[in-house]
């Protein structure tokens, strides 16, 4: 689904993916931005959307998780890998 957001910045309108879901969890406030591989919160805020870069954190294991918040309000630790390529694949067929 493409989605277009004005940033803060006035900026120009960008096509952001909405990132409905990954694996068995669901998700509402979160987008993939292909032209800077990002994931994106946006969520409403007192003084309008806030909108915000989420960045990938190192395990032990060397490897790259992100912490996101469900549908339900529970925090899932993805691997961080697998969900960039996921909304990369996304984003060719939705021809963003």
């Amino acid at each position: 689904m493409k989605v277009n957001v004005e940033t803060q910045t006035e900026k120009p309108k960008q096509k952001l993916l909405k990132l409905d879901s990954f694996g068995n969890q669901k998700f509402d406030r979160y987008y993939f931005d292909p032209n800077t591989e990002k994931i994106i919160s946006i969520r409403n805020g007192k003084n309008g959307r806030i909108r915000k870069e989420l960045k990938s954190t190192k395990t032990t294991g060397n490897k790259l998780v992100i912490v996101l918040v469900d549908s339900e309000n529970k925090a899932r630790t993805i691997n961080y890998t697998n969900l960039i390529e996921y909304c990369k694949e996304l984003a060719e067929f939705e021809n963003l």
